[in-house]
């Protein structure tokens, strides 16, 4: 075993460097391209939403298992070591949501992108994030349930997108809809214990 010079451990780190930016950059480059050559059509959310058990397995088992290993486990933990918390947090929302590129999703992508990597950074386990992305994707299987079986109708909220001009939920169901982001984001809070840097 050699013992490298000075001058070589200088070059490698800086390839290092420079290969960890040309991946951060080949990382949004990906995401961008996904954006903006995967079409995007009303009809997509509606034939997640009546999948069968497929898009069921799909939506609750595969899709927090693999997106949570790539952008909690891969891309914010290494954002995190590069750019440090409050950035990496940000840059892996944005990734997270352009990679959901239908514009209904957009929305509760970046809300749960920022939740996710919040629990992500006090929690430091992917479990929480999968847990919680799994939930969070029941909705797409409960709701036409609801809406099918129960006759549960709410204007703005169990039509299909694209079934005519937009109609927007009413303010009780949108203050509901904030009592219980709070009452999660609390109980996830205090199931993640004090936040410790480390």
């Amino acid at each position: 075993m050699s013992i490298a010079p000075p001058g070589d451990l200088s070059r490698r780190r800086g390839k290092v460097e420079g290969q960890e930016q040309r991946g951060n950059a080949l990382v949004v480059d990906a995401a961008l391209a996904i954006a903006n050559h995967v079409p995007v059509d009303a009809k997509l959310l509606g034939d997640m939403i009546s999948g069968g058990l497929g898009m069921a397995i799909a939506l609750v088992v595969v899709a927090p298992l693999t997106e949570e290993l790539l952008f909690r486990g891969l891309i914010l933990r290494g954002f995190m070591q590069r750019y440090g918390t409050v950035p990496a947090v940000l840059l892996s929302t944005l990734l997270f949501a352009l990679v959901h590129v239908n514009p209904y999703q957009f929305a509760s992508a970046i809300t749960m992108g920022v939740f996710l990597a919040w629990l992500f950074v006090r929690t430091r386990s992917l479990w929480p994030c999968i847990i919680a992305h799994a939930l969070f994707n029941c909705h797409l299987i409960v709701l036409p349930i609801l809406r099918d079986t129960f006759g549960l109708q709410i204007r703005g909220y169990t039509g299909m997108p694209g079934d005519g001009p937009v109609v927007f939920q009413p303010l009780w169901f949108d203050a509901l809809g904030l009592v219980l982001v709070g009452l999660g984001v609390w109980t996830a809070a205090l199931l993640a214990g004090p936040y410790r840097s480390r």
